[in-house]
């Protein structure tokens, strides 16, 4: 046997999955019984034989940094015979709950001459933000791929002083820090 066996595949870690805590398995596919090694860029991370299915499942004990991590593997079947490396499965770890957002648009201070107005800001892409409005909920919006977001109250503020405040909520469902407050008058 000169053949060189197909790359593994890797089924978990999912492309793109997030976590909150490192996983703690490497599972795939592989030629039937053959020997299977993990790893993140030089560091072999796991390692074993594949089943008679070719399925395989390693328990990992990498304790991985907040981030994106790229795995690949490889297989040797019983005559030596190595597989090209697979493809890349990127996933990521999300350690901490999201940054507080900015709001930019009204500044702190600013006299609006109308009550109907856009609330803008900044935060952590692709996650959800929530504006209050004199403590209570006003609207939400989801950060743009830029890190912008606004929104538009429904119904108009009344005259008077008013203070906005936001914050973010990621995918695991952590919430952010209040935003700096910001005053501003109608």
């Amino acid at each position: 046997d000169v053949t060189a066996p197909n790359p593994p595949v890797i089924t978990f870690p999912e492309q793109s999955q997030a976590f909150m805590v490192s996983p703690n398995v490497v599972q795939g596919t592989a030629e039937r019984f053959s020997q299977v090694r993990v790893y993140e860029g030089e560091t072999l991370l796991a390692q074993g034989t594949a089943d008679a299915t070719g399925a395989f499942s390693f328990g990992l004990s990498t304790v991985f940094p907040d981030g994106a991590h790229m795995i690949h593997a490889y297989a040797k079947d019983a005559a030596g015979n190595e597989s090209a490396r697979s493809p890349y499965t990127v996933f990521y770890m999300d350690l901490y709950p999201p940054e507080p957002p900015v709001i930019t648009s009204p500044v702190d201070g600013e006299i609006l001459s109308s009550g109907v107005f856009v609330i803008a800001g900044e935060a952590e892409p692709g996650i959800l933000v929530t504006v209050l409005l004199d403590n209570g909920a006003v609207g939400y919006d989801f950060v743009d791929a830029m890190g912008e977001f606004s929104i538009f109250p429904s119904q108009g503020v009344g005259n008077g002083s008013h203070v906005l405040t936001a914050v973010t909520i990621d995918d695991f469902g952590r919430s952010s820090e209040p935003s700096d407050p910001v005053g501003f008058e109608v």
